[in-house]
């Protein structure tokens, strides 16, 4: 199963629309996918989920519940299931850039994946120290397509 590690930026963005493409991948990607984040999003939600409503326009009800909506589809990784190497190798990496996504990078390592971020600072960041990594939105969208294909083409006999 592919690896996709989502970052906070994402699930902002997908909670502000769940209707959008990055709604639309979170949603109806479970034959491809598997997303994982850190417990830390969860916090980072919480603490911003005034703004979402604020943005949004809707009750902090109906946030909550596209938050739960979109919260079942991530697996949870506790910070502390993570090895303590990739940590360190994170911070080492990239504390530079941005401190709080630290622990997404070192799931994302842990986990052998694709993080997946909307965030083009860090996502710029990363790349330049040599990350790879990193998968956008559309490449995201264009894997996602490739392998819908590939699951209508007829088998090869074995």
């Amino acid at each position: 199963m592919n690896i996709i590690v989502v970052d906070a930026n994402i699930l902002f963005s997908g909670v502000l629309n769940v209707n959008s493409q990055i709604g639309n991948l979170l949603l109806t990607s479970r034959r491809f996918f598997r997303f994982y984040a850190t417990e830390f999003l969860r916090q980072e939600i919480e603490n911003h989920q005034p703004k979402l409503v604020e943005i949004s326009g809707l009750s902090a009800a109906e946030i909550e519940s596209l938050v739960e909506k979109l919260f079942q589809r991530l697996t949870f990784v506790p910070e502390g299931s993570i090895p303590l190497s990739f940590g360190t190798k994170a911070r080492r990496w990239f504390r530079d850039i941005d401190p709080d996504d630290v622990s997404y990078v070192a799931l994302n390592e842990f986990m052998d994946g694709r993080l997946w971020t909307g965030d083009v600072r860090l996502r710029k960041g990363l790349i330049a120290k040599g990350y790879t990594k990193c998968i956008t939105t559309k490449e995201l969208a264009e894997w996602r397509a490739r392998l819908r294909l590939e699951e209508r083409k007829p088998g090869d006999s074995d």
